[in-house]
Parts: C-alpha cells; structure tokens; sequence
C-alpha cells in the first residue's frame, strides 16, 4: 500500500494538471455569418486592399527604389529577352506551332504575369515540357495530313460531278485548339483560385516532379530527332511514343539530309562549347553570354547567303508576319481538349510555384500560391486571345534573370517589350533560319533536365521510398506517355505518403531516469511560478513539437508554424544580416576605416535593450522534439538542413530530440552526419537532455533585426512545449 500512496504534487493527473496550469478555453470561436460579413465588407479601405492583393504590381511599384535597382532590371530584362527570342521559336515547333506563335507565348503572358504575380524572378513564357504536352494533344486532333481530306472533294451525282478544293492550313487549325487549351486552362485556375487550392501543389513532391521533367525531356528529344536530319516522320504520341518514334526514324533514315546534319553537328557543338565558356566563368561574366542567339542569327545569314532551302533543300522557319492578331477561343473546341488540358495545367502550375518559392527563400520573400492562381488564370485567359499557347516558367530563363541583377517584374516588362519589337519589325528577318538550328537548341538545353539521374545516389542515401517513386514516375512518362505517367507519379506520391503514415508502428514507453513533464503551452501556462515554484535560470529555449511526419505535403505548413513560433522568418532574416553585413563591408571599403561597424553594433545593442524592455523573448535554440515524427522524407530532409543552416547563420542552436531510429538514420544520410563531426551533439535521446545541454551552452547572439519573439498562442495543430512542474510524465 506504500507503494500506491504518494504525496500530492508528486504525480499529477490530467484533471489536476488542468485545474492548477490550465488555461481558460470558454472563448467562443465566431459564427459563419459573422466570417461571412468581415470577408465581404465593402469599404474604402478592403476594396484597395482586395485590388492591392489582386494586382500586386500597383503595391511594390510605389516602394520600388529606382536608383538602386532599375538599372539591374532594365540590364536583366534585355538580357532574357535575347535569351528568349530564339527559346520561343524553338519551343513553338515543340508545340506544333509556327514560331510566331511562340514569339506571342513570350509577350503577352509575361507581361499580364509581371503585374499580377508574386515572384520576382521567374521569366514566364514557352516552357519545353509544357510545349511539348501542348503538341501532343493538338497534334492527335490536327495531324500532318489534317488537310489531305479538304484538297480535292468530289461533290454532284453522275455527269454533274465536279471536284472542289476548300481551303485549308495545318498551322491555323492547330492555333484553334492551342488557345481552346489556353482558355480553358484559365477556367481551371480560376476554379483553383475561388476555392483557395494553391495549397494543392504540395502534393507533387519534388522528386517526382524530377522524375517527370527528366522522362519528358526524352520526348523532347526525340521530337527533335527528324529536324536534325530532316527526315518527314509522323508525331507520334500515347503508349511507347518514344520507341515508335525511333523506329520510323529508323526506316526514313535513307532520306536523310547531310546538309541539314553538318547545321545541326555545327549548331551543337558550338552551344555545347558556349554552355561551357560560361560555367568555366561564371565568376568573371555579369551575366550568361547568349549563344543561342548568335547560333539563330549566323544560321540565318548563312542561310539567306547561301541559299540553303532552295540550293540543298534544307528545311527553313518561313513565313513570319509582322504586328499582333486576336484570336477567338471557340465552345467546341475547349469541349475536345478539356481533358487534355488538366495534366497540362498541373505541370505548369507545379512547376512555376516551385521555382517561385526556390527564388523567394533565395531572396527573403513570400509568394502567395493563391493569387498565382489568379496570375495564370490571366495569363492564360488573355493569351487565347493574342494567339498564344500555354505558358510556364523557365528554369534557365529565371536563373538568367537572377543572375543578370533582375530584382523585380520591371525586369519582365522590359522583356516582353523586346519580344513586342520583334514582333513588330524584326521577324521576317529569322525567315531563312533553318529549323535545324532551332532543334539543336532545344537538344543542347535539355542537358540540365537529362542530368537528373545523377541524383539518384544521393536521393538513395536518404529514402530509397523516394528513389521508387522517382523510378516509377520516370518509367511511366517514357513508356506510357507525358499525361499517363504524370498521373501515375501523383498516385504513387500520395499513395506512399499514405501508407507511411498508416504503418507508422507505435511503442511503450516506460520511465528509465527521472524526467520533467512537458505540455502544450496554447492549454498550459509557462510560467512555472504560477504553481509555486520558480526558477532563477533565464530560459530562452524554444520547445517545439510537431505531431506529425514531415513530408513534401506538409513541409510548408511546418515551415510556416517554426516562423510563427520564433515570432521570425530564419530564411528572411538571414538575408537581412547578409544584407547588413554586405552594407557594412561597402561603408568600411568606401570610407577606409571600420569605426562605422561600431553604428551597426550599438544599434544591435539599442535593439536588444528595447527588447528587453518590452518583454520580448531572446531566443538562443530552437529545440525540436521529434516523438510524434514517424518519418522524413527527401523534401523534408531538405527543410530541416535549411533550417539548421539558417539558424546557424544566425548563431543559433537548433536540437533534436526524441527521434526515432529511421528519422535519425535517415537525417544523418541526407548531410546532418557532416554537420555533427565538427561541433556538439545535436540530437538526444530526450528533450530533458537537450533542455539542459542548451541552457549550458548558449551561444553569444546578437538580437534578430525581424521580431524575435516567440508566439506563445499558435492556432495550429502543432504544439509549443512548456516545462510543468517538474513531474514524472
């Protein structure tokens, strides 16, 4: 009986935990109606806010500092568009359009885009795996020989018969179903948008999406495969498209031209040089040396010079009017193409939002997915009136704009404006240019894409349940088509997440060492003199618990909640003290003396006196307690390093403790073992453990220059863990 007798305070139960830390919870939450009301209240102030967060443009340009950075966007802006120039007509035969198509793919979206999206740095337009996606559902409706049937019919009976030609043209009735995609892709956007599912790009995890991009960059390639040796060969889609496609190559290889092979062996090898030129010295050159652009312009030369269509019946672009059309989408088409048309919107979607948000942590800055929903419904929507097909992002053209000192839209803008002057005087001039030029082109620039596989290893040390799932992807887009395979790869993504998460085996926990009791603080109060006792020790280490996996579809979602609790973005303030330390440097190289490094201390030191006062909370470690966490993956392996790494850089402990034996294994493969051979443990065995190792080693900090204090009132499913008590749990 002694045994089960014990002295109150020793052992709490629930009921008494709450009764002597617990919080008042009888607030009522608020009614719909009222939500209702406050969503849609009409006032002056709401409809400037709703028109400020529709069109983004009329919010930054007021604050948009012309002296420091214009001449980097104005620099940026041409320098894309001679990037972009010859990308869009290349890309247009991707599409099965006429390149002037793809010069009004690259004006009008980019421009609707810089004043209604949120990134700063994607270059939107023609985009190789949409293109091609674009081409294979027009060319199943409108192939090659679409207008055979229209050439000669015979029309009366007996002696009155009389054969009629109608009019026809391959490339006009391929734009007819190319904007049909367009419009109805903005529908579907806008759908996205009025339900607020931007969130729903999380479910395309990232080594997925690898998979993807690296299968349909073989279709790509070989598409390209009969106009580098101008050789006529169907298009060919659907079900081992890729080996169909070989094999009529194959048996049109008697009819090849080797005059169009030397254009395109010359093209490639000189791009392939260039690409290297510019990786060699990317340090010393302000921005990637446009090659491709030299390659069109001599191509043409040397094409109008030397006659190469009508001497060696090299195959040439053609007719390239001049000036800007309307088109109008028609009901009958968008009804043929709507399926079409939704695996078409995923990829272009998915992909946008993902360089989006890579450029955004680079910079220190936040997109809102919802609105780039809206950004594409315009995008798309007012392109199927200009003749345009659907447009994306590009990952070469938007590290180009980066790199080239593009620091805003303004940097778009100017980009679509050099497009806009080609459009209006320079095109017939790219008439002569052979399309084996283009092709080589879009070989030479699908290297980045085909290089994925040099990840598997890697991605292999981490989770080989990733490693399966970027296979099975890859394997269904080059065997069953780009749609199929797309499909696929979503439902083995989601599938696995499933599983992992309904497998996850749960253990008994017996008490080994004496431990203190820890409890959410949104339900419990943290100052433990509340109860009766106190403690003299500063504690500014933050606890937090996440019950949950951590995984490409919530990696966000934990991203977002670890800002609010630090009352701080790591990513943005990181580049705030970059910025500083970078302003510092300059003012010490222009004035040639350090004293102005004293300003930047003693206002660090007002700031953390202020603080101080305040009652703001200086945080030294962000403890992470992992029991709930039944496994990581790839994508959520990359967050928590980038967190270390952010916090790091802001002389931060961040701790772990509680993981499991998977996620720690698992955590150690994807790098964190290189970072614990150089510095203190960072993962322990409880939370007790690493509470003391943190409050005995902190690290000498400098206050945050965002607000560094922690929100103790998170309405989220995660939990901010306070010390109770001291109790056995």
């Amino acid at each position: 009986m002694e045994v089960i007798n014990r002295r109150k305070g020793d052992i709490l139960t629930e009921k008494e935990l709450l009764e002597k830390y617990g919080r008042d919870q009888d607030r009522q939450p608020s009614s719909i109606c009222s939500r209702i009301r406050r969503k849609f209240r009409c006032n002056r102030r709401s409809v400037k806010n709703k028109i400020e967060e529709l069109v983004p443009f009329v919010s930054w340009i007021r604050r948009y500092p012309v002296k420091k950075w214009l001449t980097g966007d104005v620099s940026s802006g041409f320098t894309v568009g001679i990037v972009n120039l010859p990308q869009a007509m290349a890309y247009a035969s991707l599409a099965a359009m006429p390149p002037i198509n793809g010069l009004f793919t690259s004006f009008i979206p980019t421009l609707v885009y810089a004043l209604l999206g949120t990134s700063r740095h994607l270059s939107i337009g023609t985009f190789a795996i949409v293109s091609i996606m674009v081409g294979d559902s027009i060319s199943s409706h409108v192939p090659d020989n679409y207008c055979d049937a229209f050439t000669n019919v015979t029309t009366g009976v007996g002696d009155n018969m009389t054969m009629t030609s109608f009019d026809c043209s391959v490339d006009h009735e391929r734009e007819k179903y190319a904007i049909a995609i367009s419009m109805v892709m903005g529908f579907i956007f806008f759908f996205m948008y009025l339900c607020q599912l931007g969130f729903v790009s999380v479910y395309l995890s990232t080594h997925m999406i690898s998979g993807f991009t690296c299968a349909a960059s073989f279709h790509v390639f070989t598409s390209q495969l009969d106009k580098l040796f101008d050789i006529k060969v169907p298009r060919q889609q659907g079900l081992s498209a890729i080996m169909k496609s070989v094999i009529e190559l194959c048996k049109g290889f008697r009819g090849i031209n080797f005059y169009t092979c030397a254009i395109s062996i010359i093209s490639i090898l000189f791009l392939f040089a260039g690409k290297e030129i510019n990786f060699r010295h990317r340090a010393k050159l302000p921005f990637p040396l446009p090659w491709e652009l030299v390659v069109v312009i001599a191509a043409a030369i040397a094409s109008y010079c030397g006659g190469f269509e009508e001497n060696y019946a090299v195959s040439v672009v053609g007719d390239i009017p001049t000036g800007l059309r309307t088109t109008m989408p028609e009901a009958r088409y968008m009804g043929e193409v709507f399926l079409e048309a939704v695996p078409i919107a995923i990829v272009s979607y998915a992909i946008t939002i993902s360089l989006a948000r890579m450029f955004a942590t680079k910079h220190g800055y936040e997109i809102n997915s919802n609105q780039e929903l809206f950004a594409f419904t315009m995008v798309n929507t007012a392109g199927s009136f200009f003749g345009c097909f659907p447009a994306a992002s590009s990952l070469s053209r938007s590290v180009i704009q980066d790199d080239a000192g593009g620091n805003t839209q303004i940097a778009g803008i100017i980009n679509s404006f050099f497009i806009l002057i080609v459009l209006l005087w320079i095109g017939p001039l790219f008439e002569q240019l052979p399309r084996a030029a283009l092709a080589a082109i879009i070989v030479v620039n699908l290297k980045r894409l085909m290089k994925q596989f040099t990840q598997l290893p890697d991605l292999w040390k981490v989770s080989k349940i990733d490693v399966t799932i970027w296979l099975m992807t890859w394997f269904g887009v080059f065997f069953l088509g780009v749609d199929t395979g797309l499909l696929l790869g979503i439902f083995i993504s989601i599938f696995s997440v499933t599983v992992r998460s309904q497998t996850a085996v749960g253990s008994v926990m017996i008490p080994v060492t004496s431990k203190p009791l820890y409890r959410s603080s949104t339900r419990y109060n943290d100052d433990v003199s509340s109860g009766g006792e106190s403690d003299d020790v500063e504690d500014d280490v933050v606890i937090f618990s996440y019950p949950a996996a951590i995984h490409f579809a919530n990696k966000d979602s934990f991203k977002s909640q670890i800002s609010s609790t630090l009352g701080f973005d790591p990513s943005k303030e990181k580049v705030i003290r970059q910025k500083a330390a970078k302003k510092l440097k300059t003012m010490v190289e222009s004035n040639g003396y350090v004293n102005e490094g004293n300003n930047i201390d003693v206002e660090l030191d007002e700031k953390k006196t202020d603080e101080k006062k305040s009652g703001k909370k200086e945080i030294s470690c962000l403890l992470l307690d992992m029991k709930c966490c039944s496994f990581v993956d790839n994508d959520g392996c990359i967050t928590l390093l980038e967190l270390y790494n952010n916090l790091h850089s802001l002389e931060m402990h961040l701790l772990f403790a509680n993981c499991d034996y998977s996620v720690y294994q698992t955590l150690l493969n994807a790098g964190f073992d290189e970072i614990i051979e150089g510095e203190d443990a960072i993962f322990y065995v409880t939370v007790q453990a690493a509470h003391t190792f943190a409050l005995l080693n902190k690290k000498t900090t400098s206050p945050p220059l965002a607000n560094g204090t922690v929100n103790r009132s998170i309405p989220t499913t995660s939990t901010m863990m306070t010390t109770v008590n001291g109790s056995v749990a």
